[in-house]
């Protein structure tokens, strides 16, 4: 079957904008299809549970107090720069606001510019941090903000998008003269303008019915997504409507998605019937479905879903699934699944918003987002790897704390969790952490990534302990990623630092604690003292011969010390980040690990 376009005028036009925009561009374009997910499986299995809270203003987006003309899908842009969002929003009534005196609307497109984010393609960051408040009471910076509003004159129904090479794909349903009729529509916007959307055609489709084991499918499409076939340069399409278990694909004639003709390639049924299928026992009514490629070109679909009727709340999940095609054959394996916390605070609901975004890196991330704006304002979240980067790199350093032991870990049934960023430390500085969401006193395990001439310091006082009367633990950098699965695990004397953390600190080696503490170090003659992490003031001068834990003993949040070797060979050694004085004592002392 072969779907043609139809006609638009404004293609010439938009022919124009994007070779303009190319000429003048002063930043780097993703490649044709765009950017690969470095290991799309590995990095899916390390996604962190509970996003990072991002939120923008309404701006001109319409107002929309009805939860059943809810926002439905959302795009990052993929250029480097300044950051957008676009996000669709149905305009039709249902069933949950079938109301006499509220009439159907157009679906709404809104562009939202997040100008205070970085402009380098990578996670955002949230931006709902301040000193003492909780993040519900953290508005975001004025300048993230809707800018752009634009309508579907024709159509109520917008549904879940995907965005590929600057054209954002929208799957519309439900005419403004007529919500009920079996058709629909894809809609292609060049968005090389971000803030100046251009149609340059769509694709109609009109009353088609297929038969699959008994199960109809009529003209009407909520979800897409979208790839690029790197052999052929096509543009493969996913179609689903109503239950989405249907799912039809189709192909672009040409590798230009201005032709604007889909021929169907083929079409996979998720049979409720059979038990055995591992893809029906893991099949939702799914609010998202995007398509995304692995570095060895290998196809994926992530979909989305909330699997309980609480709105803002519930059960939020991630599912994974490879797609494979031999010819018109297509077939999909399920592969892994993420249970994602979308509360405390609110960052939305997978029955409502979600979309998947890969950076210029290869990073995977996915959003979240709300049905209806909260006030003026909507909230979002910025699902990323727990270890902030599938390559392990730092950057400038963070440290999450997690609520429950291996936090990360829990897929069943997750808790809270944590987040500061080196780089946004005057922004939130954790020193009274029962202000930022009630964590104090709550973490469990920790995760840390810093570089070397930095620390964070955790202490079981608010205020960084200014008098000097708790206890502390350092979380060292050295460059690697670390982690502590049960802080139950980390004594000082009887005690141990499970739920106790109320204030951390992240320290540049210029904030470093200044001692001037000598350890004598005896390989011949070891005793028990120091557990990592602590200062010397509570053990003798002569340590249990262990080179490393002397090094440990100065090392940390701490800058200075002598460390004071008695003649003989030490063989253990530990990373640290800060300057130290090696002095041999009684005869030559050889350091050998």
């Amino acid at each position: 079957m072969t779907i043609q376009r139809r006609q638009s005028s404004a293609t010439a036009i938009v022919l124009v904008l994007a070779i303009h925009a190319a000429a003048t561009s002063s930043f780097g374009q993703p490649p044709p299809g765009g950017y690969r997910v470095n290991g799309v499986e590995a990095q899916f299995s390390r996604l962190q549970h509970q996003p990072d809270p991002i939120a923008w203003n309404q701006g001109v987006a319409d107002d929309n107090p009805y939860v059943c003309m809810h926002y439905q899908g959302m795009a990052r842009s993929s250029d480097p720069g300044i950051p957008y969002f676009f996000l669709t929003r149905s305009g039709n009534k249902t069933g949950s606001c079938d109301f006499e005196w509220l009439d159907d609307g157009p679906g709404e497109l809104v562009i939202v510019k997040m100008a205070s984010r970085n402009t380098s393609g990578e996670r955002l960051r949230s931006n709902r941090l301040a000193p003492d408040l909780w993040t519900d009471d953290t508005y975001p910076p004025a300048e993230d903000v809707c800018v752009v509003n634009f309508h579907f004159a024709n159509w109520c129904h917008a549904g879940c998008v995907q965005l590929i090479d600057n054209v954002l794909i929208v799957p519309l349903e439900a005419p403004l003269d007529n919500p009920d009729a079996t058709v629909g529509e894809l809609l292609y916007l060049d968005m090389t303008n971000p803030e100046m959307p251009v149609e340059f055609t769509a694709t109609y489709f009109n009353d088609w019915v297929d038969e699959f084991d008994g199960y109809e499918h009529a003209g009407k499409i909520g979800v897409v997504a979208v790839t690029r076939d790197p052999i052929t340069g096509k543009y493969l399409f996913l179609l689903t409507g109503g239950v989405s278990r249907d799912l039809e694909f189709w192909e672009s004639d040409t590798p230009d998605l201005s032709d604007g003709v889909l021929n169907k390639v083929g079409a996979y049924f998720i049979d409720l019937l059979d038990d055995e299928d591992p893809v029906k026992q893991t099949w939702e009514q799914w609010q998202t479905m995007n398509f995304v490629r692995d570095v060895d070109d290998s196809l994926y679909l992530i979909c989305a879903d909330n699997t309980t009727t609480g709105l803002d709340d519930g059960i939020d999940w991630l599912r994974l699934f490879k797609v494979t095609r031999d010819g018109d054959d297509f077939d999909l394996e399920y592969k892994a699944e993420r249970h994602i916390v979308l509360t405390w605070p609110i960052m939305g609901d997978f029955d409502a918003i979600g979309g998947v975004y890969v950076t210029p890196t290869g990073n995977l991330i996915v959003y979240s987002g709300q049905h209806i704006l909260n006030g003026n304002f909507m909230e979002m979240g910025e699902i990323r790897s727990r270890d902030m980067t599938h390559d392990g790199t730092v950057g400038e350093g963070w440290v999450t704390l997690y609520d429950d032991s291996d936090g990360w870990d829990d897929n069943a049934s997750p808790n809270r969790s944590k987040s500061l960023d080196y780089s946004d430390r005057y922004l939130e500085d954790w020193k009274i952490l029962v202000q930022h969401d009630v964590f104090d006193d709550a973490s469990s395990s920790v995760i840390w990534g810093i570089p070397i001439g930095r620390c964070a310091r955790m202490y079981d006082v608010d205020y960084f302990d200014p008098e000097g009367e708790g206890v502390y633990y350092d979380l060292v950098g050295d460059g690697t990623i670390h982690w502590i699965s049960d802080l139950g695990d980390v004594y000082f004397g009887d005690d141990d630092f499970n739920d106790i953390v109320s204030s951390v600190k992240l320290m540049d080696q210029a904030e470093y604690y200044q001692i001037d503490d000598v350890v004598y170090v005896d390989d011949n003659e070891p005793e028990d003292c120091l557990w990592p992490g602590y200062g010397t003031e509570s053990c003798p001068l002569f340590f249990d011969g262990a080179f490393a834990a002397a090094l440990t003993a100065l090392g940390g949040c701490q800058s200075g010390g002598t460390i004071r070797l008695y003649e003989g060979t030490y063989n253990q050694y530990v990373l640290i980040a800060n300057p130290m004085t090696l002095e041999a004592v009684g005869g030559p002392a050889l350091i050998s690990p």
